[in-house]
């Protein structure tokens, strides 16, 4: 990202490697069990920069999901105006499911399946993403691309609560929403 004649460098958070370092220390935390870490790197990060162009808070959203820490995945949501984006949605889900609150799941996984382009696909069929260090690639909020990035960086989470897939599978509808998904992309499912 280049800079405009006489703006302040400080601004520009991709002129800030530290931030980036952090932001990537904040996912390899998430990717390894350290949900606190992960959680707390990335408030580093958004505390430093509340724009956020590194997307740290999808990294503490999917922790506090993790950690089951309702009050605070809220409060993050509320800290960004509640701009929802794939990462919520799918935090909200996990967050739900491990608290056994299904009727609040089941809303979530509706959000996620017709919000987020491709949404259920993207959570029964992961698709291999190429790791992206320092920093999380662009998408557009919603995108099956994002969506895929959400599911992806996600993946160590659900693979911790195994049983989730198979509930989404067995939700009314949603095998054959990720199926047209599927069939209407070009997909194989």
């Amino acid at each position: 990202m280049s800079q405009e004649a006489g703006a302040d460098a400080w601004s520009d958070v991709f002129a800030r490697g530290r931030l980036r370092v952090k932001a990537a220390i904040a996912r390899t935390c998430l990717d390894s069990a350290r949900y606190r870490m992960a959680d707390s790197v990335a408030r580093q990060v958004t505390g430093a920069t509340h724009a956020d162009p590194l997307g740290a808070r999808h990294t503490s959203a999917l922790a506090l999901a993790r950690l089951e820490d309702e009050a605070a995945l809220d409060a993050l949501e509320a800290s960004f105006g509640r701009r929802g984006d794939s990462w919520t949605q799918l935090a909200r889900l996990i967050l739900f499911y491990k608290l056994g609150r299904m009727g609040a799941a089941r809303r979530a996984l509706k959000g996620l399946d017709t919000l987020c382009e491709g949404g259920v696909y993207a959570l029964l069929r992961p698709i291999m993403v190429d790791t992206y260090l320092p920093d999380r690639p662009a998408a557009t909020p919603y995108s099956f691309e994002e969506v895929t990035l959400a599911v992806h960086e996600a993946d160590p989470i659900v693979v911790d609560v195994p049983d989730l897939v198979t509930w989404v599978q067995d939700q009314p509808g949603m095998v054959q929403s990720a199926r047209a998904f599927a069939d209407n992309s070009g997909l194989e499912w």
